[in-house]
């Protein structure tokens, strides 16, 4: 088994990976970072997922209104969400500008690893 550093706290980990891809959609900018977290992290970012973010399923839909202010939306939130031996489970929202802030802000969406867009 290796041994990963965590994205949210200076510490390594000798468990299994468990992983959260955030993506930020807006207008013409796409960014998703990639969070790997040690099993108390990745429990209390999951947390934090569930609060902001909605589960996506067959009946999700989008909206032309922010999920928390119903200001006009601005961007879109997803997250792909990667736990030990279980399916991806996959989450979005929309927001405005500066709500959207603040959930990258609670999401530690700063302190991922910038994946490469085509």
């Amino acid at each position: 088994m290796a041994v990963f550093p965590c994205d949210l706290h200076p510490h390594r980990y000798p468990d299994p990976q468990r992983s959260i891809y955030l993506t930020y959609v807006a207008g013409d900018t796409l960014q998703t970072n990639m969070l790997r977290l040690c099993p108390r992290d990745f429990n209390e970012e999951l947390e934090l997922v569930g609060e902001y973010l909605a589960v996506v399923d067959e009946s999700s839909q989008m909206s032309t209104k922010c999920e928390l202010c119903d200001e006009p939306k601005v961007c879109s939130l997803f997250a792909k969400v990667f736990d030990h031996k279980a399916e991806m489970v996959q989450y979005a929202a929309d927001f405005c500008a500066d709500d959207a802030e603040m959930v990258l802000g609670k999401l530690s969406f700063a302190n991922g690893r910038p994946m490469r867009t085509r």
